[in-house]
């Protein structure tokens, strides 16, 4: 053969998959690549590529490979565990999740690359052919089990059968329920949501609703998305802060109210943290004699309200923005963690 490539990066694995986190990192940078502050490798992981850059805080999981000749990881990038992604062009945007055992990659053309943006999860388990380009939006949702193919062929194409290679495109802020199959040439627009076991044969328009095999719309013109409410958005985050922290006491952590718009924390050796709930309007005056772990604002923090924030170097959580402070502590980190379960992701740097 004239061409040939390792199923598996085998020499890699053998001679840095097994070293420490530290070790490994100085050998990548010795290499050229370009490796962020607080960057984990785990052990049997291992990056293989010709131009590779990592950003901050990034953490790829154990056994799990990637391997390509053009490498983007954005800052705050969680790749799971046994998860191989094996393609020319890669790049990760900030903040996604690729979960445990997925698998990305296929057969290669010049043409071969894997895109996904900022604040993404693909869950585990779901398989994404690579073989022409896979380009997926900002805040995307994958579930598990989900099949991207960018082609379609086996019966002889001589002999009258079909065959179809196309990209796919996916849309910032769409959401793919579990087991969902995307096939080749499909484009899912923006704000579009995809039911459980759905086969996608075609486009599915910007803030639609389909369902079925094949997929059909439900719904469209996002008429399944109430209207935008800064009240009820009020009381949605002070409901969730509630629940954070009947969540922290849950854990052994102990934690109550003070006031209205104040959760303090126990810490360690009974150290009291503070998190700051916002209200519109308020005067900040507060907070500034009680010093706060962490403050978060439902309506949108201006650039010199961040600005006085980050000058006295205390994490700040913007929902209405979506974004953060890129000061942070183990509180802030908490309860930016526990607020994804509402749907909210953060940004914390400005490029990526």
């Amino acid at each position: 053969m004239l061409t040939t490539q390792d199923t598996l990066p085998l020499a890699d694995l053998i001679l840095t998959g097994w070293l420490p986190s530290w070790l490994k990192k100085a050998l990548y940078r010795a290499k050229g690549y370009r490796i962020g502050r607080n960057v984990k490798l785990e052990f049997g992981s291992v990056i293989v590529g010709r131009s590779v850059e990592i950003g901050d805080k990034t953490k790829i999981g154990l056994l799990t490979v990637v391997r390509g000749r053009n490498i983007k990881i954005g800052p705050r990038v969680k790749i799971g565990m046994m998860t191989a992604i094996d393609c020319p062009v890669i790049a990760i945007g900030e903040g996604t999740r690729i979960n445990n055992q997925v698998v990305i990659g296929g057969m290669t053309t010049p043409d071969s690359a894997f895109k996904i943006g900022r604040n993404c999860i693909l869950m585990e388990w779901s398989f994404v052919n690579t073989t022409l380009p896979v380009t997926i939006g900002d805040d995307v949702g994958i579930g598990g089990h989900c099949l991207f193919f960018t082609h379609g062929m086996w019966p002889n194409t001589f002999e009258g059968f079909p065959a179809k290679y196309a990209p796919i495109t996916i849309g910032d802020q769409a959401w793919l329920a579990w087991r969902v199959s995307v096939l080749p040439g499909v484009t899912i627009g923006p704000r579009t949501i995809i039911s459980s076991d759905a086969c996608v044969v075609k486009d599915i328009p910007a803030g639609a609703l389909a369902a079925g095999v094949p997929a059909k719309l439900i719904q469209e013109n996002e008429a399944f998305v109430a209207p935008h409410d800064a009240v009820r958005n009020e009381g949605l985050l002070r409901q969730l802060m509630v629940e954070f922290q009947r969540w922290l006491d849950f854990n052994g952590i102990k934690s109550r109210w003070a006031g209205r718009s104040v959760i303090e924390v126990e810490g360690r050796k009974g150290v009291s943290h503070k998190i700051w709930l916002r209200e519109p309007g308020a005067s900040d005056v507060g907070m500034s004699a009680t010093p706060a772990d962490v403050i978060i604002s439902c309506a949108l923090l201006d650039e010199s309200t961040r600005s006085r924030f980050d000058a006295a170097q205390t994490p700040w959580l913007d929902v209405s923005g979506k974004r953060r402070s890129q000061s942070t502590n183990d509180v802030a980190d908490e309860v930016e963690k526990y607020l994804q379960r509402a749907g909210l992701r953060f940004l914390m740097y400005s490029t990526w």
